[in-house]
């Protein structure tokens, strides 16, 4: 027969190891997000593609500063404490010149 205290351990541990398994898997998702969406921005694509591409992302935040060259739009996520970076300048036009993670 398990005792109370044995039976609090277990309860203990396997809430742990449920909390790095989820912790986990948010993790990989938000730098997935990061990732994959960076990897979509190639030269000519539009600021508003670009936004409402980064608008489908559920971990992701991102602002928009201008720059000398034209506007610069920086993508992170607090959930991996924005270990992941996207950089995506943008010219007058409002077009894509260059994307890419840091």
């Amino acid at each position: 027969m398990m005792t109370s205290r044995t039976l609090i351990i277990g309860l203990l541990l396997s809430t742990l190891v449920a909390g790095l398994v989820i912790g986990g898997f948010i993790w990989k998702e938000a730098r997935d997000e990061v990732i994959i969406l960076c990897g979509n921005f190639k030269p000519g694509v539009t600021v508003a593609s670009v936004r409402r591409q980064l608008d489908t992302g559920n971990f992701l935040r991102y602002r928009l500063e201008d720059v000398d060259s034209g506007t610069r739009i920086d993508v992170d996520s607090l959930y991996n404490f924005t270990l992941y970076h996207c950089a995506i300048d943008l010219d007058q036009n409002g077009e894509v010149t260059a994307a890419g993670t840091h």
